[in-house]
């Protein structure tokens, strides 16, 4: 069992570094805590001269998808350990781990298509430019695109109420049988405003898909939640928070014509359900 908790505390960590690595530093506060987040700059420093080594110039593409190659070697490595174990009587199956790779995995895909999709050429960097002081280097090889995605991934939802009405959402919606129940302060955590890595698991969404992208927009619109963008609709920033039952992943092809007059398409029940919720809890 210690060998157990080992191998998947050594793994989660090697996941959460992986993601990390995708983002430039910056300093992000939550409540009290100061902290830095982001090694971006250093780990594709560290690739660029590794490269170099091997006669090859480092685009901001091939290091994504060495860090997607190394999930993908990851996920094997834990089907192993679980064959293994089956093999010796134990029946262990890594659901946060699993969890944890698969969003990395997809996030990373995400950064990889927009760098391909950018209107900036893609950047190469020579070693030469790279051997330089720690902070000179920095924040000039960061395309647009890498910040806004940055952005767009880092952190989850941010509470713009007192804490009492965000307590009363999650009453409300387990009451509704929309999510499934969840403790208060891993439910708080999709409302913080922190990194993605850093929440212990996402809310499981019972309801239609429709139904919950309507709960984000007209919280968001009535000024009580934060959102990635003010205008447009954060459907990745969903996929990191939200998850349907039985770890099924939201189908985030489909978002888009979901959304197209979404009023319509929602339970009216629903639909005054959080109304009156937003009544009872917008002061």
């Amino acid at each position: 069992m210690e060998n157990i908790v080992s191998f998947t505390s050594v793994t989660g960590k090697r996941i959460e570094e992986i993601e990390e690595s995708l983002y430039p530093e910056q300093d992000l506060s939550f409540e009290d805590e100061r902290m830095i987040y982001g090694t971006f700059e250093k780990s594709f420093k560290e690739f660029s001269i590794q490269s170099s080594k091997k006669g090859n110039k480092a685009s901001k593409i091939d290091f994504f998808k060495s860090l997607l190659k190394e999930i993908e070697t990851i996920e094997k490595h834990i089907s192993n350990t679980e064959k293994l174990l089956l093999e010796d009587g134990k029946t262990v199956e890594f659901h946060s781990i699993w969890n944890k790779a698969h969003s990395t995995k997809e996030l990373i895909n995400s950064f990889i298509q927009s760098e391909q999709d950018a209107d900036t050429p893609k950047i190469e960097i020579s070693v030469k430019h790279l051997i330089q002081s720690e902070d000179d280097t920095p924040k000039k090889q960061i395309s647009k695109s890498q910040k806004r995605n940055s952005k767009r991934v880092t952190c989850t939802y941010k509470w713009l109420r007192k804490e009492d009405n965000l307590f009363a959402l999650r009453k409300m919606l387990i009451n509704n049988d929309l999510i499934e129940k969840i403790e208060f302060p891993k439910f708080k955590e999709i409302f913080s405003e922190i990194p993605v890595t850093k929440i212990k698991e996402r809310i499981v969404w019972k309801s239609a898909d429709t139904q919950l992208i309507y709960m984000i927009e007209i919280l968001k619109n009535n000024e009580m939640l934060k959102t990635t963008y003010e205008r447009k609709f954060d459907y990745e920033q969903l996929k990191l928070c939200f998850i349907k039952p039985n770890n099924k992943e939201f189908n985030t092809k489909n978002f888009k014509s979901l959304k197209n007059d979404i009023t319509r398409r929602v339970n009216t029940s629903f639909s005054s359900q959080i109304k009156l919720f937003i009544k009872e809890n917008k002061s």
